[in-house]
């Protein structure tokens, strides 16, 4: 490579650099190092506490956009005045054109920042800028509490077990049958042969009642035999995951999720009067209250979260400045550091906690098991009982048929 060449490489790497470096950190003359913002901001928990003395001065703020301002603060290098909206909203468009709450502190050039999370519609857009993702709206799926029940079907759902043992039955019977043919057999051994013989004897090991084994040679007594091991450990597994998985209830709601509300006509949706979606769901924060509240008031649970906790209902929610701010960019890339760094789902994780009291864990089929605290009921067992009589009875068929077989043997 020539010289030209060289100089020419360097100088288009140097050129994207910089193009880099001024697209991640902005110009100097737009830093907010040293500035101190005029910030106005609404009382909107969770996520935002303003406390006021008798002048109507904040004396105190918290939450997790309380948060978020102290860390820009610190790494942008800049102070804030904070100041609350005279009106408690993001703001409401008058007939005469001007806005009222927070926004038109901001239109007025009262505030350089509005501290509340503010949705996007058009004309919020047309008013002021959004800067400095918030993330989107927790909300969640307050339900009645679900009564315990016991599944009576639980034992066949796990079919695709049944149907393969089924064949594992089939295909070894007809192997076995194929081989026998093929290999020579004395007097009284013409039974084993048929694919039959095999089935019932399979099956007698199933249901661990056994049945006489007629094969003489040591290459089919050992199949069988390992066969009866086989069976064994299966049959004392499954009975014993039976056993516990019938001793103790489970609990679904009826509306777990979004797919459950649409797929129940018959189950309506609360919408909010002025909200800017179609649909609002109740704020997780909101459901917790309420699971504290209705859930202690009486000994017997009232109410539940439903299996899909996060509902993205609002669209993503941003901090307010106004159209002309120099200082968007910047707060934009310090917020989605905050994001980043995991500050956001830390604090909800540590203020979104759910109450032990009357609190359902779900699985990942949205299904809780009822805690091991509770006392286990008689009907709790009807399934095991039944399971067990039909095992009876299986085994019971197969003792007829032994004697049959042997009486028509003898005939």
């Amino acid at each position: 490579m020539t010289a030209p060449k060289v100089v020419a490489v360097i100088t288009s790497f140097l050129l994207v650099l910089a193009s880099f470096l001024h697209t991640c950190y902005g110009s100097k003359s737009n830093s907010l190092a040293g500035k101190n913002l005029r910030v106005v901001a609404g009382h909107f928990p969770p996520v935002i506490y303003i406390s006021m003395n008798s002048s109507g001065h904040v004396v105190e703020h918290s939450g997790l956009l309380s948060n978020q301002l102290l860390y820009l603060s610190a790494k942008l290098n800049f102070t804030f005045d904070i100041f609350a909206s005279r009106e408690n909203t993001n703001g409401v468009k008058q007939k005469n054109g001007t806005w009222n709450g927070v926004i038109g502190h901001i239109l007025r050039g009262e505030a350089d920042l509005g501290l509340v999370p503010v949705a996007i519609n058009l004309e919020r857009y047309q008013a002021i800028e959004f800067s400095g993702s918030l993330g989107g709206d927790d909300s969640g799926i307050l339900v009645k509490y679900p009564e315990p029940s016991v599944s009576f079907t639980g034992a066949f759902d796990i079919w695709i077990g049944w149907i393969t043992s089924g064949l594992v039955i089939v295909v070894i019977s007809i192997s076995l049958a194929y081989v026998t043919k093929r290999q020579s057999f004395g007097v009284g051994e013409h039974d084993a042969i048929r694919a039959g013989t095999f089935a019932w004897y399979l099956f007698g090991t199933m249901v661990s009642q056994g049945d006489y084994c007629r094969f003489r040679r040591s290459s089919q007594k050992l199949l069988a035999a390992t066969w009866c091991l086989i069976a064994f450990v299966f049959v004392n597994v499954y009975n014993s995951t039976l056993t516990s998985y019938m001793s103790v209830t489970y609990q679904r709601p009826i509306i777990n999720s979004m797919s459950d509300l649409a797929a129940n006509p018959s189950y309506k949706m609360a919408c909010v009067a002025g909200a800017i979606q179609y649909i609002d769901l109740t704020p997780t924060s909101t459901c917790i209250s309420f699971l504290q509240k209705y859930n202690s008031e009486r000994v017997k649970c009232r109410l539940a979260m439903a299996y899909q906790k996060q509902v993205q209902s609002w669209k993503p929610m941003f901090l307010a400045v106004p159209k002309s701010s120099p200082y968007t960019e910047e707060i934009n890339r310090e917020s989605l550091w905050f994001i980043d760094i995991g500050m956001r789902v830390y604090w909800y994780g540590k203020h979104d906690k759910l109450p032990d009291q009357c609190r359902l864990d779900y699985n990942s089929k949205g299904v809780a098991s009822k805690r091991s605290s509770n006392r286990i009921k008689l009907e709790q067992f009807y399934l095991p009982f039944l399971v067990l009589f039909c095992g009876y009875l299986l085994a019971f068929v197969q003792f007829c048929r032994e004697n049959l077989m042997r009486v028509i043997r003898r005939q």
